[in-house]
């Protein structure tokens, strides 16, 4: 049989299984509920585009949640490299930081072939973080045209400007995504190349092993602390808070378990006291790799993440 029929019958056959699902399972569900709960679920990851936080971006699309919670969420970066021989800052009261996303929560949907960017690269953490740089208008805008490909006349219609207007905004927007956002290759799966060194990561943090740890940074490596908006730039920056993060004279041990947050590797990172058997949720690390390199460590201090990321509150050694 020719490839491209075996194809065509492949394909013809997916439709077929996807329309079943839909019409038996997906259609008596939605019609239960009212058109904007049905939405909120379609609205969702892209509140968090704009807004950049998991817990507060239902508020942007729930009326029920109280508009105090509706802030318009920073980058944590913003705030100058802080120098690892002093302590680490002490939260803030309000959210400057990107969250992180679960995949689970990320729609696979089908896009335009004119889409400057995927539906999962526009989820990772480099991508929000350029996002947070424009102003709300350009934001919804380059999300409209450049990741959903609306046409310049529909994103105008729901906007109520003109379409002279929607382009003249959406040139500024991409001149200023151009200059901020870098794209590093996002890992997808975790393959052979990569297995050996996320290996190694879990070993340096489980161990202690600073040098370990260091290994795998790139040079330009960048450690955050979120809620704290303290960061640190660099892999010797990075070795000075490591030194003392994993200091036999400190109480704690770490345990790392696979998770997946933003479309990139992250892991779960649970501590507990050096002898005892329990290790409780501490962080949800969200990796950036360039190549075999670490180019970001996201640490998100943040344990009521846990439960959205289907994650155990403890466990054992």
């Amino acid at each position: 049989m020719e490839p491209i029929v075996l194809f065509s019958i492949q394909f013809t056959l997916s439709l077929a299984a996807y329309a079943l699902i839909g019409f038996w399972y997906v259609r008596p569900r939605l019609a239960r509920l009212s058109t904007a709960q049905a939405l909120v679920p379609l609205l969702w990851v892209h509140a968090f585009r704009v807004i950049g936080g998991t817990i507060l971006a239902p508020g942007s699309v729930d009326p029920a949640v109280p508009m105090a919670f509706r802030v318009m969420i920073g980058y944590g970066d913003m705030v100058p490299a802080a120098d690892p021989r002093t302590p680490i800052a002490p939260d803030t009261p309000e959210p400057i930081w990107l969250e992180p996303f679960p995949d689970e929560w990320l729609p696979e949907a089908a896009l335009g072939l004119e889409a400057r960017y995927t539906m999962r690269e526009s989820i990772t953490l480099a991508f929000l973080a350029a996002m947070q740089l424009l102003p709300p208008r350009q934001r919804v805008i380059l999300i409209l045209c450049d990741v959903l490909d609306w046409h310049a006349r529909e994103v105008a219609q729901v906007l109520d400007i003109t379409v002279a207007a929607v382009n003249g905004l959406l040139r500024r927007a991409r001149a200023t995504m151009h200059a901020s956002y870098h794209e590093i290759q996002v890992a997808r799966a975790i393959d052979r190349p990569i297995r050996a060194p996320l290996n190694r990561y879990v070993e340096a943090w489980e161990s202690g092993d600073v040098d370990l740890l260091v290994a795998l940074l790139a040079d330009k490596v960048v450690f955050t602390m979120p809620p704290s908006p303290t960061w640190y730039g660099g892999r010797a920056a990075v070795r000075q808070h490591a030194e003392m993060m994993f200091s036999r004279q400190t109480p704690y041990r770490f345990r790392l378990q696979p998770a997946r947050s933003n479309n990139q590797i992250a892991f779960a990172c649970y501590r507990g006291l050096a002898g005892e058997a329990t290790y409780h949720a501490h962080a949800l690390q969200v990796l950036t790799l360039d190549g075999d390199r670490i180019a970001a460590m996201d640490m998100f201090l943040l344990p009521a993440l846990f439960p959205h990321f289907g994650l155990a509150s403890q466990i054992s050694r």
